[in-house]
C-alpha cells in the first residue's frame, strides 16, 4: 500500500474551487471553530451534522469520494483502539458480558461519537492543508498569533515551522513505504504481530536516519535562498 497516496493532511492540490479561493484566515478560523464545536456534541446523530458539511467541503474541492475515504486507512488503528476502550470500559446499561468487560449501551453511542469526531478533524485540517498553499498556511498563523508578537516571542519562525512540519507528513510517509517496499524485496517476513516487533530496528533506524538528512537539506536550501531567522 502506498502510505502517501492514502493521506490527505500535509498535501496541498492545486484548484480553482471555492474551497480553494476563500482567504486562509477564514478557513483558520472556520477550521478552529469547528474543531471547538466538536466538544459540545453529545450525541452520534449530531455529529454527523458536521461530518456531512465537510464531505460536502471536500467534495467541492473536486475530491474524489473514493480519495477521501481512502484517506482515513492510516487513522483505523486509532479508530479501533479508541472505540474499543470506550466500549468496554464506558459504564452503563449492560448490552453482554466478555470475559471480564461488559459492553454498554452508552460504550457503543460513546465509541462512536469519538470515532466521529476524530474523522471530522482529521477531514476539516485535512481540507485545510489541501485548498491552501504553504505561504497561505504561514500567512493565516501569523495573522493568528500576531498578538504575541507584543511579547516577544518569535512568531514568524513558529509559524514557518508548523507549516514546515505539515509539508514533512507525507514525505515521511512517502519514505516509510520506500523502505517497507525495500526491506519486503529483500525478503523480509511482516506476517504476525512478533516478527513486525522485530522488524521494527530495521525499519525505524533508516527512516530516522533519512529523515535527518531530509531536515538537513531543507536547512541548507533555506540559507542558500537568504532566510535568516
Amino acid at each position: 500500500m502506498n502510505l502517501r497516496s492514502n493521506l490527505l493532511l500535509g498535501n496541498y492540490i492545486p484548484g480553482n474551487s471555492i474551497i480553494h479561493r476563500i482567504d486562509p484566515r477564514i478557513k483558520l478560523l472556520l477550521l478552529l471553530s469547528l474543531l471547538l464545536s466538536l466538544y459540545s456534541v453529545k450525541t452520534p446523530e449530531i455529529a454527523m451534522i458536521p461530518l456531512g458539511f465537510i464531505l460536502l467541503c471536500l467534495l467541492i474541492a473536486h475530491l474524489p469520494f473514493s480519495y477521501i475515504i481512502k484517506s482515513l486507512f492510516p487513522f483505523l488503528w486509532l479508530f479501533f483502539l479508541t472505540g474499543l476502550i470506550n466500549i468496554f470500559f464506558t459504564p452503563g446499561e449492560s448490552i453482554t458480558i466478555i470475559g471480564p468487560f461488559a459492553i454498554t449501551l452508552e460504550g457503543i453511542k460513546s465509541g462512536i461519537l469519538l470515532v466521529l469526531r476524530l474523522t471530522v478533524m482529521i477531514f476539516s485540517a485535512s481540507l485545510f492543508t489541501i485548498t491552501t498553499s504553504q505561504s497561505g498556511i504561514i500567512k493565516a498563523l501569523e495573522w493568528l498569533f500576531k498578538p504575541l508578537k507584543k511579547l516577544g516571542l518569535p512568531v514568524s519562525e513558529f509559524t514557518l515551522m508548523v507549516s514546515l512540519s505539515l509539508r514533512f507528513i507525507p514525505i515521511l510517509l512517502e519514505e516509510a513505504d520506500r523502505i517497507l517496499r525495500a526491506q519486503t524485496l529483500k525478503g523480509a517476513n511482516l506476517g504476525g504481530f512478533f516478527k513486525m516487533i522485530r522488524f521494527l530496528p530495521l525499519f525505524l533506524s533508516p527512516l530516522f536516519i533519512n529523515t535527518f538528512r531530509r531536515a538537513e537539506e531543507l536547512t541548507i536550501a533555506m540559507i542558500a535562498r537568504g532566510y535568516r531567522p
